[in-house]
């Protein structure tokens, strides 16, 4: 895999790495909105899935969606890029597990990752896993990508002393 990316100009490969962040920064401030913007809606979805007690439903249907947004905007931000990746790292797997026991225990129900209304149905829970398997994959791309420090210099042995 390195020696393919190797083949690829290093000025090229930062602007995907550029573009792949600022898509998925987009994606997860679109969806931490939407949840926002209806946040009952969203506790309704969070509570269709059996997993959590009823006391934690409210306070993560009111939590989760400005972490996502600020995720996005980590992500798009660039400096803290590896933070950002990282969190959406996370999400994803926490939201992959809920929507593969949801399948698992046979439940039907709209996620809501994205304000999905209509009727629930396998397919769009196959859907969204897929979706959340490839929003992991692009997480992880730029986390594995990202420098590990803030500083762009490389590191230079200080000169000899006497």
């Amino acid at each position: 895999m390195s020696r393919l990316l190797s083949l690829i100009p290093p000025w090229l490969r930062q602007l995907g790495y550029i573009a792949l962040s600022v898509v998925l920064g987009v994606v997860f401030i679109y969806a931490g909105a939407l949840k926002l913007h209806n946040p009952w809606r969203f506790a309704d979805a969070i509570y269709a899935f059996r997993l959590l007690p009823r006391e934690l439903i409210i306070p993560l249907a009111l939590t989760l969606p400005p972490v996502e947004i600020f995720a996005g905007l980590l992500l798009i931000l660039g400096r803290p890029r590896r933070l950002g990746a990282f969190a959406v790292l996370l999400m994803t797997i926490v939201f992959a597990a809920a929507i593969a026991s949801a399948l698992a225990r046979g439940l039907i129900i709209n996620c809501n990752c994205f304000g999905e209304v209509g009727v629930p149905t396998r397919l769009k829970l196959w859907a969204a896993l897929g979706r959340d398997a490839l929003l992991f994959a692009s997480a992880l791309i730029l986390y594995l990508a990202a420098p590990t420090t803030t500083s762009s210099k490389r590191h230079v042995q200080p000169p000899y002393k006497r």
